[in-house]
């Protein structure tokens, strides 16, 4: 666990400050913006809990053992651990000069200033016309991990091509995957006697009935399709189909699946045929391995680094931040 120590206030300005992680201050509009954003989840969790509705006096009532506002305060500055240990990182690796919020808020004037001026003189810009704080902060956070990341990939976390042919071995031995041809039948769920109609044309597919020949005495109110769901699969493919494709894995060859929905409309699908799928080569895999790679060692960095932070609350600052 992160220890926790509680110093006094003493600055002129207590406000400005609330406390230090690992000696990097965190300024209270920096608190107060991500206490915002964590304040739905709080609430839900004591609506979900105590079936606690919001009132005026909601964030400072007991509910049970816990406060609300303290509950939100506590999380609020694990949250700001999270991200203060990884703007650290970036800072290590020469990705960061300033973790402060007065060096964010500083790029966020120039930023929000060059857009202004790019609008006056009829320059493109793209996103927001002018970002909010929360919005820029986002932005730059998402973007600097993500930088993060591939310089750690290509030094601390690097693979050398043994342990890659290694990961690629162990992986070709645990693929299963297996290529499914299916006949898909679907009906908007809007229309008359729809879920009726597919559930009589499931029994009798199930009693032993040819499924094309069932679905054409049914006239065209069916939509019937052959599909291949295979492991070349991309985003847009899962998008338009990926209940029927999480449903047919899971069924073998002449089986047919319960009435599902999807797309606004009942579904029934069979596999006509079932087969292996070829493993993806080595050079088509090796850069989805250096990211798995990477994906599971920064996590388990961060979580460490979060376990090992030195959290200094000025307890004085901490105890006057509100909700409302």
């Amino acid at each position: 666990m992160a220890s926790i120590v509680m110093i006094a206030a003493s600055y002129k300005r207590p406000h400005e400050v609330v406390g230090y992680i690992n000696g990097d201050a965190v300024s209270v509009d920096f608190f107060k913006v991500q206490l915002m954003n964590e304040a739905a989840n709080s609430f839900q969790y004591f609506h979900d809990k105590y079936g606690a509705m919001d009132s005026e006096n909601f964030w400072t009532n007991s509910l049970g053992k816990e406060v609300p506002i303290e509950y939100a305060k506590q999380k609020t500055m694990g949250n700001i651990a999270a991200i203060m240990v990884q703007l650290q990182l970036a800072k290590e690796n020469g990705l960061l000069t300033d973790t402060s919020y007065e060096a964010f808020i500083g790029s966020l004037k120039e930023e929000n200033k060059r857009r202004k001026e790019s609008i006056e003189t009829g320059k493109v810009i793209y996103g927001p016309i002018q970002y909010s704080e929360n919005e820029y902060f986002n932005y730059l956070l998402s973007n600097l991990i993500i930088k993060l990341k591939e310089k750690l990939q290509e030094t601390e976390f690097l693979l050398p091509e043994e342990k890659l042919k290694q990961m690629y071995k162990k992986d070709k031995g645990n693929f299963k995957f297996r290529n499914k041809n299916v006949e898909k039948i679907s009906i908007p769920m809007d229309e008359t006697d729809s879920k009726m109609m597919i559930e009589e044309i499931q029994k009798r597919v199930n009693e032993g009935e040819d499924f094309s020949e069932v679905v054409a005495s049914y006239g065209s109110s069916f939509k019937m399709e052959a599909l291949l769901f295979d492991n070349q699969a991309t985003r847009f493919d899962y998008e338009a189909t990926g209940i029927s494709r999480a449903i047919a894995m899971n069924l073998d060859k002449g089986q047919i699946s319960e009435v599902y929905e999807e797309k606004e409309a009942y579904c029934l699908i069979k596999i006509i045929d079932s087969t292996k799928a070829e493993f993806p080569s080595y050079e088509d895999r090796v850069d989805e391995m250096k990211k798995r790679h990477t994906e599971q060692l920064y996590e388990q960095l961060v979580n460490q680094r979060i376990q090992e932070a030195r959290v200094e609350l000025k307890q004085e600052v901490y105890d006057s931040i509100k909700i409302r």
